[in-house]
Protein backbone atom coordinates (compact mmCIF):
# COMPACT_ATOMS: atom_id res chain seq x y z
CA UNK A 1 0.00 0.00 0.00
CA UNK A 2 1.27 3.24 -1.06
CA UNK A 3 2.24 5.85 2.31
CA UNK A 4 0.08 8.52 2.99
CA UNK A 5 1.00 9.28 6.92
CA UNK A 6 3.86 9.71 9.52
CA UNK A 7 5.24 6.27 10.78
CA UNK A 8 3.60 5.50 14.40
CA UNK A 9 5.87 6.77 17.27
CA UNK A 10 5.37 6.62 21.04
CA UNK A 11 4.37 9.68 22.89
CA UNK A 12 1.92 11.26 25.80
CA UNK A 13 -1.94 12.27 24.62
CA UNK A 14 -2.01 15.68 24.53
CA UNK A 15 -5.29 17.65 24.29
CA UNK A 16 -5.41 19.89 21.59
CA UNK A 17 -7.45 22.80 20.72
CA UNK A 18 -9.84 21.84 17.88
CA UNK A 19 -12.95 23.37 16.47
CA UNK A 20 -15.50 21.00 17.77
CA UNK A 21 -18.74 22.44 16.36
CA UNK A 22 -17.47 22.29 12.75
CA UNK A 23 -16.18 18.58 13.43
CA UNK A 24 -19.03 16.95 15.85
CA UNK A 25 -21.60 18.97 13.51
CA UNK A 26 -20.34 17.53 10.15
CA UNK A 27 -20.48 14.12 12.21
CA UNK A 28 -23.48 14.52 13.45
CA UNK A 29 -25.59 15.69 10.46
CA UNK A 30 -23.73 12.30 8.64
CA UNK A 31 -24.71 10.01 11.58
CA UNK A 32 -28.66 11.53 10.96
CA UNK A 33 -28.19 11.39 7.39
CA UNK A 34 -29.35 14.62 6.84
CA UNK A 35 -26.49 15.35 4.71
CA UNK A 36 -26.96 15.90 1.29
CA UNK A 37 -24.42 13.74 -1.13
CA UNK A 38 -24.53 14.01 -4.46
CA UNK A 39 -23.04 10.93 -5.29
CA UNK A 40 -24.67 8.16 -7.61
CA UNK A 41 -24.58 4.16 -6.94
CA UNK A 42 -22.86 2.45 -9.82
CA UNK A 43 -24.99 0.39 -11.60
CA UNK A 44 -27.80 0.56 -9.50
CA UNK A 45 -30.84 -1.40 -10.11
CA UNK A 46 -33.90 -1.86 -8.03
CA UNK A 47 -34.72 -3.86 -5.03
CA UNK A 48 -34.05 -7.83 -5.38
CA UNK A 49 -31.12 -6.89 -7.93
CA UNK A 50 -27.52 -6.96 -6.40
CA UNK A 51 -24.88 -5.26 -9.08
CA UNK A 52 -21.40 -7.00 -9.63
CA UNK A 53 -19.63 -3.56 -9.00
CA UNK A 54 -19.65 -1.22 -5.99
CA UNK A 55 -17.86 1.94 -7.44
CA UNK A 56 -19.74 4.38 -5.55
CA UNK A 57 -21.81 4.55 -2.27
CA UNK A 58 -23.54 7.22 0.02
CA UNK A 59 -22.81 7.42 3.39
CA UNK A 60 -20.24 4.84 5.71
CA UNK A 61 -22.14 3.55 8.48
CA UNK A 62 -19.70 0.24 9.36
CA UNK A 63 -17.02 -1.91 8.78
CA UNK A 64 -16.53 -5.06 9.88
CA UNK A 65 -13.57 -8.07 9.19
CA UNK A 66 -14.88 -11.40 10.26
CA UNK A 67 -12.10 -13.99 10.94
CA UNK A 68 -14.76 -16.37 8.95
CA UNK A 69 -14.65 -14.61 6.38
CA UNK A 70 -10.64 -14.37 5.64
CA UNK A 71 -9.47 -11.34 3.53
CA UNK A 72 -12.52 -10.08 3.22
CA UNK A 73 -13.93 -6.43 4.35
CA UNK A 74 -17.57 -5.42 4.47
CA UNK A 75 -18.93 -2.17 4.49
CA UNK A 76 -22.31 -1.67 5.34
CA UNK A 77 -23.26 2.22 3.54
CA UNK A 78 -26.82 4.33 3.36
CA UNK A 79 -27.91 2.10 0.32
CA UNK A 80 -26.44 -1.24 0.42
CA UNK A 81 -24.07 -3.89 1.92
CA UNK A 82 -20.73 -4.06 0.09
CA UNK A 83 -18.09 -6.98 0.19
CA UNK A 84 -14.47 -6.69 -1.05
CA UNK A 85 -13.42 -9.75 -1.66
CA UNK A 86 -9.65 -11.84 -1.65
CA UNK A 87 -9.12 -10.16 -5.35
CA UNK A 88 -10.08 -6.36 -4.14
CA UNK A 89 -12.94 -6.66 -6.09
CA UNK A 90 -15.65 -4.69 -4.59
CA UNK A 91 -19.17 -5.67 -5.29
CA UNK A 92 -23.00 -4.82 -3.77
CA UNK A 93 -24.05 -8.04 -1.94
CA UNK A 94 -27.10 -7.24 -0.36
CA UNK A 95 -30.67 -8.32 -2.26
CA UNK A 96 -32.46 -5.40 -0.84
CA UNK A 97 -30.66 -1.53 -0.96
CA UNK A 98 -31.59 -0.78 2.90
CA UNK A 99 -29.95 1.62 5.09
CA UNK A 100 -27.57 -0.69 7.60
CA UNK A 101 -26.66 1.35 10.06
CA UNK A 102 -24.94 0.14 13.65
CA UNK A 103 -23.36 -3.34 11.56
CA UNK A 104 -21.79 -6.21 12.88
CA UNK A 105 -20.75 -9.94 12.90
CA UNK A 106 -21.36 -13.05 15.02
CA UNK A 107 -17.53 -13.45 15.86
CA UNK A 108 -17.53 -17.23 15.37
CA UNK A 109 -20.92 -18.30 13.27
CA UNK A 110 -19.95 -18.32 9.46
CA UNK A 111 -22.12 -15.80 7.39
CA UNK A 112 -24.29 -14.28 10.51
CA UNK A 113 -24.58 -10.41 10.35
CA UNK A 114 -26.85 -8.14 12.32
CA UNK A 115 -27.95 -4.48 11.55
CA UNK A 116 -30.45 -1.43 11.77
CA UNK A 117 -31.13 1.26 9.83
CA UNK A 118 -34.01 2.31 7.53
CA UNK A 119 -35.80 0.08 4.76
CA UNK A 120 -34.95 0.63 1.19
CA UNK A 121 -37.24 2.34 -0.78
CA UNK A 122 -40.60 0.43 -1.68
CA UNK A 123 -39.61 -1.93 1.04
CA UNK A 124 -42.88 -2.96 3.41
CA UNK A 125 -40.64 -2.88 6.11
CA UNK A 126 -41.63 -0.64 9.15
CA UNK A 127 -39.21 2.50 9.25
CA UNK A 128 -36.67 2.64 11.54
CA UNK A 129 -36.54 -1.78 10.82
CA UNK A 130 -35.45 -2.16 14.34
CA UNK A 131 -32.82 -5.30 14.48
CA UNK A 132 -32.33 -7.43 11.70
CA UNK A 133 -30.07 -10.63 10.92
CA UNK A 134 -28.30 -12.51 7.81
CA UNK A 135 -27.50 -15.91 7.81
CA UNK A 136 -26.43 -15.77 4.53
CA UNK A 137 -23.45 -13.35 4.55
CA UNK A 138 -25.56 -10.31 4.04
CA UNK A 139 -27.74 -11.24 0.97
CA UNK A 140 -31.00 -11.58 2.41
CA UNK A 141 -32.05 -9.91 6.15
CA UNK A 142 -35.08 -11.14 8.39
CA UNK A 143 -36.26 -8.40 10.89
CA UNK A 144 -35.78 -9.73 14.00
CA UNK A 145 -37.08 -7.46 16.81
CA UNK A 146 -37.72 -3.66 17.55
CA UNK A 147 -39.52 -2.94 14.02
CA UNK A 148 -40.53 0.47 13.94
CA UNK A 149 -39.12 1.70 17.05
CA UNK A 150 -34.96 1.64 17.27
CA UNK A 151 -32.31 2.79 14.79
CA UNK A 152 -29.24 1.14 16.75
CA UNK A 153 -26.35 3.67 15.15
CA UNK A 154 -23.60 1.38 16.61
CA UNK A 155 -24.08 -1.63 17.48
CA UNK A 156 -21.39 -4.49 19.87
CA UNK A 157 -21.52 -8.00 20.02
CA UNK A 158 -19.98 -9.48 22.52
CA UNK A 159 -16.90 -12.52 21.72
CA UNK A 160 -17.40 -13.47 25.29
CA UNK A 161 -21.05 -14.35 24.77
CA UNK A 162 -22.35 -13.71 21.19
CA UNK A 163 -26.05 -13.85 22.90
CA UNK A 164 -25.23 -10.13 23.91
CA UNK A 165 -25.76 -7.51 22.03
CA UNK A 166 -25.52 -3.72 22.82
CA UNK A 167 -27.20 -0.79 20.71
CA UNK A 168 -27.54 2.81 20.92
CA UNK A 169 -30.69 3.74 19.78
CA UNK A 170 -30.91 7.55 17.98
CA UNK A 171 -34.64 7.72 17.53
CA UNK A 172 -37.65 7.21 19.23
CA UNK A 173 -36.29 5.93 23.08
CA UNK A 174 -32.98 7.16 22.52
CA UNK A 175 -29.95 5.69 24.42
CA UNK A 176 -28.47 2.17 25.44
CA UNK A 177 -30.37 -1.38 24.44
CA UNK A 178 -28.77 -4.95 25.58
CA UNK A 179 -30.36 -7.89 24.60
CA UNK A 180 -29.13 -11.61 26.34
CA UNK A 181 -30.87 -13.26 23.70
CA UNK A 182 -29.22 -12.71 20.21
CA UNK A 183 -31.51 -9.72 19.75
CA UNK A 184 -35.00 -11.37 20.47
CA UNK A 185 -35.75 -9.78 23.57
CA UNK A 186 -34.28 -6.07 25.13
CA UNK A 187 -33.95 -4.21 28.18
CA UNK A 188 -32.88 -0.52 28.83
CA UNK A 189 -29.63 -0.53 31.16
CA UNK A 190 -30.35 2.76 32.94
CA UNK A 191 -26.56 4.30 31.43
CA UNK A 192 -27.55 7.61 33.05
CA UNK A 193 -23.60 9.21 32.21
CA UNK A 194 -23.61 8.51 28.85
CA UNK A 195 -27.40 10.02 28.60
CA UNK A 196 -25.87 12.96 29.55
CA UNK A 197 -23.39 13.06 26.89
CA UNK A 198 -25.86 13.29 24.10
CA UNK A 199 -24.01 11.92 21.11
CA UNK A 200 -22.31 8.13 21.80
CA UNK A 201 -20.06 7.85 18.34
CA UNK A 202 -18.92 4.34 19.58
CA UNK A 203 -19.35 1.36 21.22
CA UNK A 204 -17.05 -1.87 21.94
CA UNK A 205 -17.48 -4.98 24.27
CA UNK A 206 -14.39 -6.45 25.98
CA UNK A 207 -13.71 -9.60 24.23
CA UNK A 208 -13.44 -11.46 28.03
CA UNK A 209 -16.35 -9.92 29.17
CA UNK A 210 -19.82 -9.50 28.26
CA UNK A 211 -20.73 -7.04 31.03
CA UNK A 212 -17.71 -4.87 30.23
CA UNK A 213 -17.91 -1.95 27.38
CA UNK A 214 -16.86 1.07 26.63
CA UNK A 215 -18.01 4.15 24.48
CA UNK A 216 -16.66 6.59 22.58
CA UNK A 217 -18.28 10.09 23.37
CA UNK A 218 -17.56 13.88 22.23
CA UNK A 219 -16.40 13.69 25.85
CA UNK A 220 -14.10 11.34 26.29
CA UNK A 221 -13.91 7.68 26.80
CA UNK A 222 -16.62 5.98 29.14
CA UNK A 223 -16.07 2.43 30.65
CA UNK A 224 -19.16 0.18 32.20
CA UNK A 225 -18.46 -3.23 33.77
CA UNK A 226 -22.23 -4.07 35.23
CA UNK A 227 -23.81 -3.92 31.11
CA UNK A 228 -23.81 -0.79 30.77
CA UNK A 229 -25.75 0.17 33.78
CA UNK A 230 -23.33 2.65 35.50
CA UNK A 231 -20.26 4.45 33.65
CA UNK A 232 -17.34 6.45 34.80
CA UNK A 233 -14.67 8.18 32.83
CA UNK A 234 -11.24 6.45 31.87
CA UNK A 235 -10.29 9.51 29.07
CA UNK A 236 -11.12 12.94 30.38
CA UNK A 237 -11.96 15.79 27.63
CA UNK A 238 -10.98 14.58 24.53
CA UNK A 239 -13.29 13.85 22.07
CA UNK A 240 -13.27 9.88 21.27
CA UNK A 241 -15.39 9.09 17.87
CA UNK A 242 -14.17 5.08 17.62
CA UNK A 243 -13.33 2.64 19.76
CA UNK A 244 -12.34 -1.12 19.44
CA UNK A 245 -10.55 -3.55 21.50
CA UNK A 246 -7.95 -5.94 19.86
CA UNK A 247 -9.06 -9.53 19.58
CA UNK A 248 -8.96 -11.58 22.90
CA UNK A 249 -7.17 -8.20 25.33
CA UNK A 250 -9.03 -6.67 28.15
CA UNK A 251 -6.70 -4.21 27.52
CA UNK A 252 -5.54 -2.71 23.93
CA UNK A 253 -7.85 -0.78 22.14
CA UNK A 254 -7.47 0.83 19.01
CA UNK A 255 -9.10 4.52 19.64
CA UNK A 256 -9.37 7.94 17.14
CA UNK A 257 -8.53 10.58 19.00
CA UNK A 258 -10.20 13.68 17.67
CA UNK A 259 -8.47 16.23 18.97
CA UNK A 260 -7.12 17.65 15.40
CA UNK A 261 -3.29 15.75 16.30
CA UNK A 262 -3.30 12.51 17.84
CA UNK A 263 -5.92 10.66 15.42
CA UNK A 264 -5.74 6.88 15.46
CA UNK A 265 -3.95 5.54 18.20
CA UNK A 266 -3.36 2.18 19.84
CA UNK A 267 -3.25 1.72 23.79
CA UNK A 268 -1.79 -0.91 25.60
CA UNK A 269 -3.86 -0.28 28.72
CA UNK A 270 -7.05 1.32 28.32
CA UNK A 271 -7.46 1.50 32.11
CA UNK A 272 -3.78 3.62 32.76
CA UNK A 273 -5.04 5.74 29.84
CA UNK A 274 -3.76 8.58 28.96
CA UNK A 275 0.07 6.84 29.12
CA UNK A 276 2.49 6.06 26.14
CA UNK A 277 0.41 5.31 23.27
CA UNK A 278 1.75 4.26 19.84
CA UNK A 279 0.16 6.20 17.50
CA UNK A 280 -0.99 4.77 13.99
CA UNK A 281 -0.25 7.48 11.86
CA UNK A 282 -3.39 8.21 10.65
CA UNK A 283 -4.63 11.79 11.35
CA UNK A 284 -7.47 13.70 9.84
CA UNK A 285 -8.54 16.93 8.61
CA UNK A 286 -10.57 18.82 11.57
CA UNK A 287 -13.77 18.51 9.61
CA UNK A 288 -13.76 14.14 9.91
CA UNK A 289 -13.02 11.72 11.88
CA UNK A 290 -12.58 7.88 11.96
CA UNK A 291 -15.81 6.35 13.28
CA UNK A 292 -15.37 2.49 12.39
CA UNK A 293 -12.34 0.45 12.71
CA UNK A 294 -12.05 -3.20 11.19
CA UNK A 295 -9.04 -5.66 11.57
CA UNK A 296 -6.50 -6.91 12.96
CA UNK A 297 -3.16 -5.04 14.06
CA UNK A 298 -0.96 -8.54 14.97
CA UNK A 299 -1.92 -9.46 11.44
CA UNK A 300 -0.83 -5.74 10.45
CA UNK A 301 -4.31 -5.46 8.43
CA UNK A 302 -6.68 -3.01 9.36
CA UNK A 303 -9.16 -0.70 8.06
CA UNK A 304 -11.08 2.79 9.16
CA UNK A 305 -13.67 4.84 7.69
CA UNK A 306 -14.24 7.57 8.20
CA UNK A 307 -18.14 10.08 8.63
CA UNK A 308 -17.13 11.74 5.15
CA UNK A 309 -17.48 8.34 4.01
CA UNK A 310 -13.66 8.01 3.23
CA UNK A 311 -11.82 4.83 3.44
CA UNK A 312 -8.05 3.93 4.57
CA UNK A 313 -6.30 0.66 4.56
CA UNK A 314 -2.83 -0.38 6.14
CA UNK A 315 -1.26 -3.75 5.72
CA UNK A 316 1.89 -2.99 8.11
CA UNK A 317 0.49 -2.42 11.41
CA UNK A 318 -0.29 1.52 10.63
CA UNK A 319 3.30 2.35 9.48
CA UNK A 320 1.76 3.60 5.86
CA UNK A 321 -2.10 3.72 5.00
CA UNK A 322 -3.29 3.91 1.69
CA UNK A 323 -7.09 5.89 1.22
CA UNK A 324 -8.98 3.37 -0.64
CA UNK A 325 -12.23 5.89 -0.79
CA UNK A 326 -13.10 9.08 -1.04
CA UNK A 327 -16.16 10.74 -0.07
CA UNK A 328 -18.22 7.33 -1.27
CA UNK A 329 -16.07 7.21 -4.49
CA UNK A 330 -13.76 4.42 -4.97
CA UNK A 331 -10.23 4.88 -5.57
CA UNK A 332 -8.15 3.10 -7.70
CA UNK A 333 -4.13 2.32 -6.59
CA UNK A 334 -1.94 4.77 -6.41
CA UNK A 335 -4.31 7.99 -6.48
Amino acid sequence: MASRRQHPRERRHGVGDTNRAVLFGAIGALLVGVVVVSIVLSRAGGNGSAPSSADRFMHLHGLAAPSWAANRLYISTHSALIEVDQAGQWRFISEERHDFMGFGHHPDQPNTMYSSGHPAPGSDLPNPIGFMRSEDGGVSWEPVSLQGQVDFHVMSISAADPNVIYGWNASGQAGLYRSSDGGRTWDRPAAAELMSQGSVFAIATDPTDANRLLAGTAAGLWESTDGGESWSQLILGIPITAVSFAPGSSTTVITYVADGQTGLVQIDDVKAAPTSTRLLGLVLPPEDAVLYVAGDLDSGVMYAGTAAASLFGTSDAGGTWEQLAREGERLEAGE
